[in-house]
């Protein structure tokens, strides 16, 4: 019995080596590189790739996809400096800065070196977009998925954006292809686009660089949105959007069109419209300025800031005043102020209704709603009531009535509200961005 016992050990220790060996042949017959040199070859392959495009490769750059995507323009060279630009830094400015390709589960493109132009889309703080900590949301690592002398594609390292590079075609610049860009924008720009298909029409709104629309799920409106980058053909769409049978991935460019056409489909069409300046003043976002204040206004809001200096939340009682905007904040019309202490900062939203008056015209009145914060704010005893007062009455009653002018009619920086009772409360609010619009922190 012990015999028949080692000679059983015996076989099994041999059939085990034999199938180890056999796998080991295996193994060796699929991977028949080591590792460390099928990541060099695939970085030199790469590389080659990356530097192939003589005028350089078109990125369609997203962050935060709500902001939709914008160009960065990329020439990489065989020494590892890349030239860059980008339509937010402006057409005539170009930097040269540094790339590298290093492995972290793929090969990762890594825009290695300081460059303003590029560290605009990743920097935590923005002038433009965002909030501070978040920014645009951008990368300056991105994990290579496919690259042909077609088209690179990437996934941010961090955030998860799907980026595209194309080749700039022959003939344009940095320069050249940016003022395309931009001459492309300036012609297809609309406030809202209606997407046709046949007898279907699906009404969308812009926003920065999305289309802003409603869809039905289960009898239930859902609001989509769907971000789109500028090109020297005209709109491409982040992802493909579903309407009507047809799948839709971009629009393009024509001079003075009436519509613009789906370039696989000629069948599908955009049209475009402006807003009127009371449409902008509801469907935008608006802040808020000091030196933007009637005198009217200005003396409510010093009213306010004494009030908030004794403003206490838990348990906090330092707080200034982060930003105040009128429009549709989150989840509906109205007037947000949010004041920031050490615990962050709470966006009070007080819903307000309104009725048009033509088409520059309208009347605001307070419908006492809004968001959770307003409760939490009336809990610790501070009204915001003279914050909200310029804006318009506590019910329709009481509304106020204003003339809105804007700086632009096609795409307004800035809208003036005129009030038509009370000759002292005029208003200007801007588009851009205001924190700390008194004071009191940083810029």
């Amino acid at each position: 019995m012990k015999r028949m016992k080692k000679a059983s050990y015996l076989l099994l220790a041999v059939a085990a080596i034999t199938l180890n060996t056999s796998c080991q042949s295996e193994v060796d017959d699929i991977f028949d590189e080591p590792s460390a040199l099928r990541v060099e070859t695939k970085m030199r392959e790469y590389t080659d790739v990356l530097t192939s495009a003589s005028n350089g490769w078109a990125v369609a750059y997203y962050g935060n996809t709500e902001f939709g995507g914008y160009n960065l323009l990329c020439k990489f060279n065989a020494d590892q400096s890349v030239e860059v630009a980008s339509e937010l830094s402006g057409a005539d400015k170009h930097e040269t800065t540094h790339y590298s390709l290093g492995q972290s589960n793929g090969i990762i493109l890594s825009f290695d070196q300081y460059s303003p132009i590029v560290h605009f889309f990743s920097d935590p703080v923005n002038p433009t977009y965002g909030t501070n900590g978040t920014g645009f949301g951008g990368d300056l690592e991105f994990r290579i998925k496919t690259a042909t002398a077609d088209s690179v594609v990437m996934s941010g390292k961090k955030h998860g954006a799907k980026i595209v590079m194309t080749p700039i075609p022959d003939g344009y610049t940095f320069e050249t292809y940016l003022k395309r860009v931009i001459e492309v924008e300036d012609s297809m720009y609309a406030t809202n686009y209606d997407i046709i298909v046949g007898t279907d029409t699906l009404k969308t709104r812009r926003s920065s660089r999305t289309l802003v629309y409603t869809d039905t799920i289960e009898g239930e409106p859902v609001r989509r949105i769907l971000p789109f980058c500028v090109t020297d053909k005209g709109m491409q769409f982040y992802r493909n959007l579903e309407f009507a049978g047809k799948t839709i991935s971009n629009f393009s460019y024509a001079p003075n069109a009436e519509f613009y056409t789906e370039q696989d489909d000629p069948s599908v069409k955009m049209g475009r419209s402006i807003m009127t300046p009371n449409e902008f003043l509801v469907e935008g976002l608006w802040y808020v300025k000091e030196e933007g204040l009637g005198t009217y206004a200005a003396a409510q809001y010093r009213r306010f800031l004494n009030t908030l200096a004794s403003f206490s939340y838990a348990d906090v009682n330092e707080w200034s005043l982060y930003f105040v905007c009128i429009g549709n904040y989150e989840s509906g019309f109205g007037v947000t102020v949010a004041p920031t202490g050490e615990l962050g900062y709470i966006p009070a939203e007080y819903y307000f209704s309104y009725e048009y008056i033509g088409d520059d015209g309208i009347r605001l009145w307070r419908n006492g709603k809004g968001n959770e914060w307003i409760d939490e704010v009336a809990d610790t005893g501070t009204s915001f009531a003279t914050a909200l007062a310029p804006f318009g009455g506590t019910s329709e009653a009481s509304a106020r009535t204003f003339l809105i002018t804007p700086d632009d009619p096609k795409r307004p920086s800035k809208l003036t509200l005129t009030d038509q009772n009370t000759a002292t409360n005029v208003i200007t609010v801007y588009a851009q961005r205001t924190f700390f619009p008194f004071g009191g922190g940083d810029q």
